[in-house]
């Protein structure tokens, strides 16, 4: 049995999510996990929404977006003792990052500042002539003050989220369900919109001068536009870029869904195809020159590769397939 004080964990969370999926009781979930009844009660209705959207639904993703959030506020008034600096500099000069340093105090029940706060030590100590800012991944010159603990790009309005997508796009049943992102050129010069079908892997591409919202709705329309019989969904993440569904969703026969913030792997599948991508046009790479020939040129590239999971067939191969089949009905 765990300890009393024992803190649910992240694979936790998800096994609880499947039992109660599979219409198991809080004891019978509380019995699989060797857990007390009310530890499991307790994380259920505290992580289950009464009202608004989600309601009812455990999601185990929020409920440890909500877990860090209670831990970093546990940790923010603490005052930055001798101890404690000493375990952050053998931390830093270990390679930790700020995260990693708190996070494990958290687990092994140490005292600690929160990571925002060891940010600004290492900074001062730079501004001081110290080196502890060489052991950071990333080594700016300062830290920008975060202003909230959510994603400051702007709240995008009327966003409807992912625990209202249908369950034929969750499992891949049917052609017609898109994940789409954007991927930036050299010094942030126009952007590549790429749209990636769920259920057969096929890419749409299409460039645009500037990732604003009125620019990738356009391109969205026009790579969707001529597909009206069988296109359904469409998920993005919650960029400004897509400001526009409302607009989007009201031109084409098609529902926009946003994944949770930074859950990029909520739409893994466009993730990785924009690695592909990246094969042929590198990070430092300047779009200016890049024409729609060469656009469409990587996009056939991907689509006519055969894809293991596709058992060999490629991307076009299985959209035609599938949208031949839904013509013969």
């Amino acid at each position: 049995m765990h300890g009393k004080f024992n803190q649910i964990t992240n694979v936790e969370r998800h096994q609880i999510k499947v039992l109660l999926d599979s219409d198991f009781s809080f004891f019978e979930i509380a019995k699989k996990l060797n857990r007390s009844a009310s530890t499991i009660t307790r994380e259920i209705h505290r992580n289950t929404p009464k009202r608004g959207r989600g309601y009812g639904i455990y999601n185990p993703n929020r409920a440890q977006i909500k877990t860090d959030l209670r831990h970093t506020a546990k940790f923010k008034h603490r005052k930055l003792t001798p101890e404690i600096r000493q375990e952050i500099y053998r931390g830093i000069i270990d390679d930790w990052s700020p995260e990693q340093i708190a996070g494990r105090a958290a687990k092994e029940g140490k005292p600690m500042v929160s990571h925002e706060t060891i940010y600004k030590l290492v900074y001062k100590d730079r501004r001081d002539g110290g080196q502890l800012f060489t052991h950071l991944r990333r080594r700016h010159r300062t830290r920008r003050k975060r202003k909230n603990l959510y994603d400051n790009r702007g709240i995008i309005q009327n966003r409807v989220f992912l625990d209202r997508r249908p369950v034929a796009a969750n499992n891949k049943s049917r052609i017609g369900h898109f994940e789409g992102d954007t991927i930036i050129g050299k010094n942030h010069k126009g952007a590549i919109v790429t749209l990636t079908e769920m259920k057969t892997k096929y890419q749409f591409m299409f460039k645009v001068q500037e990732r604003s919202a009125d620019e990738v709705q356009y391109a969205i329309e026009m790579l969707l536009g001529n597909h009206f019989s069988w296109i359904k969904t469409l998920t993005v993440d919650n960029g400004k870029e897509f400001a526009c569904h409302e607009k989007i969703a009201s031109d084409l026969p098609i529902k926009v869904f946003f994944c949770d913030p930074y859950s990029p792997w909520q739409r893994g599948l466009n993730e990785n195809q924009n690695g592909l991508i990246r094969q042929y046009i590198p990070k430092s790479t300047s779009f200016e020159n890049l024409m729609t020939h060469d656009i469409d040129l990587i996009a056939a590239r991907l689509n006519n590769r055969p894809r293991k999971t596709l058992g060999f067939e490629t991307p076009k191969e299985a959209l035609n397939k599938y949208r031949n089949s839904l013509a013969l009905r």
